[in-house]
Parts: C-alpha cells; structure tokens; sequence
C-alpha cells in the first residue's frame, strides 16, 4: 500500500511542476492602455530663421500715368513664435496654429532711367492663421503642409537727392517720401517635425506669402516734387521664410 502512494505522488509530482512554469493565470495579468497619440495637444514655440521679400513699385502721378519704378528683392532675419493644436487619427494629423515673427527684411533699387532717384521697402513682421494636415513617417516624424491668410506691414520710400535733373522742380529741390502699409494676403507652405519626446519638438519649414497689389500713400517730408505733399504708390508683394523652430506640447 505505502509503495502504492509513493509511485502516485511521484507521477504527480511533474504534473505540478509544469503547471507552475506556465506562469500566473489570466485573472493576474495586468492590462495597459493603449498611449495617447503622440501628435494630440496643444502647444507654444519660438522660431528663427530668414526671409525674402521681392517688391514691384508703382508711382502715380495725379498729373500723368502710372510709372514703372522698378522692383527689388530685399532679404534679413525673423524670429517669432507659435501656438496650436493637433490632433492625430491613425497616421493622421490636422490642427490650426497662429505665428507671428518679426523681421528686418529691406531691399531697394534706383528707378530704371532715373539713377538719381530710390525706391526701398523694409518689412517689419509678419502674421498667419493656418490649417496644418500632415502624415507621419514614423511615430515621431511628422511631414506636413499649411496654409491660411496672412499680413505683412511694410515700411517704403522714394527719394531722390541730387542738384539737378529728375529730382524735385526746376530749381533742383530733392525729395524724400515715406509710408507705410499693412496688407493682407494668403500663405502656403510646408515642413517636417522630429518629437524628441512627448513634449518637445524641433521643426524646419518653409511659407510662401503673396499680398497681391497693395497702395500706399507717399508723405514728401520736403514737399518738392510738384509742389506735392502726398502721392501714391502701389506695390506687388511676396515674400519667402524659411524657419527652423521648437515646439512645447502640453498635455
């Protein structure tokens, strides 16, 4: 009999064994929610980087037609910053973001056969509202397009200085004219984003902003060109950034 129950207990023995190698049972294991998508929040940045600005001036001459001044393109630095959202389905991203950057982009040319007279403009910020919709390459890379409206403000001139010739009236007066204009336009462009993590973020991208024909009315702080205080003068704007910037989410 004793032998009987040794021989049962050593033929259970490995049954036992095997059991406790299987691990615990389902009703110990621990279930994880799934993260939430990387790309989902809202965030604030800072960006740097250089723009382009090509400008075609127009003068008018109450007395005369319309005059071709020639046109430039001036370049120079911005630095901003950002706010947006996201939100990611899938692969998918799409959110709204506002920027806004300062600038110190100036060019200026002589007006095609009158040497002695300049036309300049310097562009002192830019603005823009967008929709963002980009795809990830990989979990943390984002390529995306962008586009909304946009505003410039510009600073222009038109001065002549010299004895005699075009600039001013018969008796050689020089004049020198200012104005400034804050014009709306509409803006596209794109980029790629890395996330370091789920909160920070680096991105390069480029915008193309095209403000169409603005005009502006010119003050002469010498009053000589014809006698006049004021004219007109219109101008075709585009400009180019090309930005590289960090992103904070929060969550």
């Amino acid at each position: 009999m004793k032998k009987t129950v040794i021989s049962i207990v050593l033929a259970l023995f490995p049954l036992n064994a095997l059991a406790a190698d299987l691990g615990p049972s389902l009703k110990d294991e621990v279930i994880y929610e799934a993260p939430a998508p990387r790309w989902t929040g809202c965030y604030l940045g800072a960006n740097i980087g250089a723009g382009w600005q090509h400008a075609a001036t127009t003068f008018f001459d109450p007395a005369d037609a319309p005059f071709d001044n020639g046109s430039h393109t001036g370049s120079g630095a911005v630095g901003g910053g950002q706010i947006g959202c996201d939100l990611q389905r899938s692969r998918f991203v799409m959110g709204v973001q506002g920027m806004f950057n300062a600038a110190g982009i100036d060019g200026s040319n002589t007006v095609p056969s009158f040497e002695e007279n300049t036309v300049a403009s310097e562009a002192n910020w830019f603005a823009s509202i967008t929709g963002r919709l980009g795809v990830t390459l990989r979990p943390n890379t984002l390529l995306y397009a962008k586009g909304g409206v946009a505003w410039i403000d510009n600073d222009f001139s038109d001065t002549c200085y010299a004895d005699a010739g075009f600039c001013g009236t018969d008796n050689g007066d020089n004049f020198a004219a200012f104005g400034s204009n804050t014009a709306t336009g509409w803006v596209v462009g794109g980029g790629i984003e890395h996330a370091w993590n789920n909160n920070w973020s680096m991105f390069i991208e480029y915008n193309y902003m095209n403000f169409g024909n603005e005009r502006t009315t010119l003050v002469d702080s010498l009053n000589a060109f014809n006698d006049q205080p004021t004219w007109q003068s219109s101008h075709d704007l585009e400009s180019h950034l090309l930005l590289v910037g960090l992103n904070y989410k929060f969550r």
